[in-house]
């Protein structure tokens, strides 16, 4: 069954000039009502709740600038054709205080669930290796479908197909032979036959030191939908 809706298109969300949405006063504004931006070659879509009373933030939840009450307008999507479904994209949310990568302050959300509630509605997912059923998406639609982990100190790597998981976190590793080189004399004491798997470590036993060059973390998103 149809249902009756007022519905309005705007060519920005906010500045409170005619043709933006915080424009329409909000006290002719009914609960349900869609409004459409069309602003920066995207489309964005929100709803109107009458009794939100959310804090506006311009963005994600815009109130009328007359008569606004608890009304304001909720974000539902934004459609761009700018990026396809399967693209990654990282996010900082926050700057630094010092040029080394030290003092980092945190503007915007800085966890996984708030960062997926900034960019769930443009379409894009925290790669957290998470069951993600999303209808109409062209990859993760049904059911046991996960996310690509990026929360577990990964890299990303380029090859000529995706998908394969390559590489170790661990210090562990093997050489090929333990046989000196020409102009290197014997092989050092204390080495382990080529192919034996072992750890480098120091008097102490073997090492429990983070063998990773240094790295700066940030939030890996894939586009979903």
């Amino acid at each position: 069954m149809a249902t009756t809706f007022q519905g309005w298109k705007f060519k920005q969300a906010t500045g409170g000039v005619l043709d933006a949405m915080d424009f329409e006063d909000g006290a002719t504004l009914t609960d349900g009502a869609v409004a459409i931006v069309t602003d920066g070659g995207s489309l964005s879509i929100y709803e109107g709740d009458a009794d939100s009373g959310l804090v506006a933030d311009g963005v994600h939840v815009v109130a009328p600038v007359t008569n606004a009450g608890d009304y304001r307008w909720i974000l539902q999507r934004v459609i761009t054709n700018d990026m396809p479904v399967g693209s990654i994209i990282g996010f900082c949310p926050g700057y630094f205080t010092a040029s080394n990568n030290t003092g980092f302050v945190a503007v915007l959300p800085n966890t996984v669930a708030g960062v997926n509630a900034l960019f769930n509605p443009l379409g894009f997912y925290v790669m957290d290796g998470g069951l993600l059923n999303l209808s109409g998406s062209a990859i993760f639609d049904g059911a046991g479908r996960r996310l690509p982990n990026g929360t577990t100190d990964v890299y990303l790597v380029g090859n000529d197909t995706a998908g394969e998981k390559v590489g170790s976190n661990t210090s562990s590793h093997i050489h090929q032979t333990n046989d000196a080189q020409p102009g290197e004399g014997a092989p050092a004491v204390g080495l382990v036959a080529g192919g034996v798997p072992h750890d480098h470590g120091g008097t102490d036993g073997p090492s429990v030191t983070n063998i990773q060059p240094n790295s700066l973390t940030i939030f890996w998103l894939i586009k979903a939908i």
